[in-house]
């Protein structure tokens, strides 16, 4: 080291230089070992660490270095081979966090990639930056998985039902509804599927917004390879789920949520509840939507966001995003529970069962849970990774992902004080009334008895593949305004159970069982 020489100057000249008062010169101090994140390469998802990483790097000395995947299909793929090189990427890099979906938990504890973050949440139950009493019961559930931690969520995926409430509310489109239903009054909103229907049908064609385009009642993913099999969750999931308090003297069932195994891992798919639901998804693509291979996942946002639909049952994202520049429905939209359903089918006791009078089925479904950090368990920094996803998921800026249009909505709200603190979200440009319309909508619908979080198993993406291939063969049976026969809904979704019989047998089926009751939490 070069020696020391003295400048009229104050101690931080000193300390710049790494000399003593004597002259002599002292080590360098230690900056902090940097922290890796891997994520997806999308704006949605990277953003928030581009934007608020050097934030935290300024305030802290911590050098928060993002790696990116930009193609979504290869992100999982290349996480687990990260985990076989000993949590390095292709260019070498030590990955210390992983922003993922929280549906890859299983995979990643199987592949021991993940630590385990009991020890470090029981100590900082008191930190503000972590928040834990502000966490709601329905994402620390998510959060487990085998009685233990495993993530911290920053983003929460659920369905909800979205509405035009303007258009649902004008006395003079219910009393055209009324009229062209026997005198029976508009749903507001619709609380069954079969409600839905109804209104979708009715409101196909019309044109509420005075413009030329033509007008659907309702919107949904048609397209294969773009996440279409959730669609099909919320649309099954009232038949197929046996809620947890059930009617009459019928049991419960094992664990919330159950929709697509038993506890041996026979499939639901092709029981009669998940069939029904199939058949009623595919009655509202044939008679309200635009059609087979008209819409995408980004497609649904913008056909209700710009107007020319009427109703859809989506991620959160449509909340954020009606509030955007481009939006012609800012403050005009309700949101709801998924409807229900009148009766469900029990596949406990084979046999469908009533709801009381006036009452529905509901289960909402949280397709991909969300997105959640993962330490990993090869990281040498633990200590530190630990800290910034604590600062990443601090309420300050949960509040400022969920509400702000610029981060694209991909963030929805999962903190109680999402719906409190109504200040951030009227500094985004949001009604008060709205926001906490929507966040309230989120919530309810993350702590709801018969919430079905998504499965948890390894090989989750073989299942939900195999499931997409069925459906759109469905979808593509579609003529016109005629949806495929009851026979080949069943033949389809008979066939999917089959592969996924077949996936679960090359999995394991006792391992497969184990990681099944993990997920749902039972021992």
């Amino acid at each position: 080291m070069r020696g020391c020489h003295w400048m009229v100057a104050s101690a931080l000249a000193v300390m710049a230089t790494g000399c003593t008062n004597d002259g002599t010169t002292m080590p360098d101090p230690v900056s902090p070992a940097p922290v890796t994140v891997y994520t997806f390469g999308g704006p949605q998802i990277a953003g928030p660490i581009q934007n608020f990483g050097p934030k935290y790097q300024t305030q802290t000395g911590v050098q928060i270095n993002l790696k990116t995947q930009p193609d979504f299909s290869k992100l999982f793929p290349e996480i687990q081979t990260q985990a076989t090189r000993g949590g390095v990427d292709a260019s070498g890099a030590s990955i210390d966090v992983i922003l993922g979906l929280e549906i890859w938990m299983a995979d990643m504890v199987n592949l021991g990639y993940n630590q385990a973050l009991d020890s470090y949440i029981n100590r900082d139950m008191a930190d503000a930056q972590l928040g834990w009493s502000d966490i709601i019961p329905g994402i620390r559930l998510k959060n487990n998985y085998g009685g233990r931690y495993y993530t911290l969520m920053t983003d929460n995926d659920n369905h909800l039902l979205f509405y035009r409430k303007d258009i649902l509310s004008d006395p003079a489109w219910q009393a055209k509804y009324s009229a062209a239903n026997g005198g029976m009054a508009l749903p507001n909103p619709p609380k069954t599927m079969d409600e839905l229907l109804s209104v979708a049908k009715f409101f196909s064609g019309q044109n509420w917004n005075g413009d030329p385009t033509r007008h659907y009642g309702f919107v949904t993913n048609l397209t294969k390879g773009n996440q279409l099999y959730w669609y099909i969750e919320p649309w099954a999931a009232p038949y197929a789920v046996i809620p947890s308090s059930p009617p009459g003297t019928n049991l419960p069932p094992p664990a919330q949520g159950m929709e697509l195994f038993d506890l041996n891992m026979t499939p639901l798919v092709n029981t009669p509840g998940f069939v029904t639901g199939v058949a009623k998804w595919l009655e509202m693509i044939a008679c309200c939507t635009s059609g087979p291979g008209t819409t995408g996942r980004a497609d649904v946002i913008t056909q209700f966001t710009h107007g020319h639909a009427l109703m859809a049952i989506d991620w959160g994202d449509i909340g954020p995003l009606s509030n955007a520049a481009d939006s012609v429905v800012k403050d005009k939209v309700g949101f709801a529970q998924v409807p229900g359903s009148s009766q469900y089918y029990d596949w406990q006791a084979k046999q469908w069962v009533n709801m009381p009078a006036g009452m529905a089925n509901v289960a909402p479904v949280h397709p991909a849970n969300g997105w959640s950090f993962f330490l990993t368990s090869t990281s040498k920094n633990k200590e530190e990774a630990w800290k910034f996803m604590k600062y990443m998921i601090s309420p300050e800026i949960t509040g400022t992902l969920g509400a702000d249009p610029m981060y694209q909505g991909a963030f929805q709200p999962w903190r109680q004080s999402q719906y409190t603190n109504t200040a951030v979200w009227t500094k985004s440009g949001w009604s008060a009334a709205t926001a906490q319309a929507y966040t309230k909508a989120v919530l309810d619908a993350t702590n709801h008895p018969n919430a079905v979080i998504d499965v948890r198993l390894p090989g989750a993406d073989q299942y939900g593949a195999a499931l997409e291939n069925h459906l759109d063969n469905l979808v593509q049976a579609i003529s016109g305004t005629v949806a495929p026969a009851m026979g080949l809904i069943q033949a389809e979704m008979d066939a999917c159970a089959k592969e996924w019989n077949t996936i679960t047998t090359q999995k394991g089926l006792a391992p497969q069982i184990k990681a099944y009751k993990a997920h749902l939490g039972l021992p």
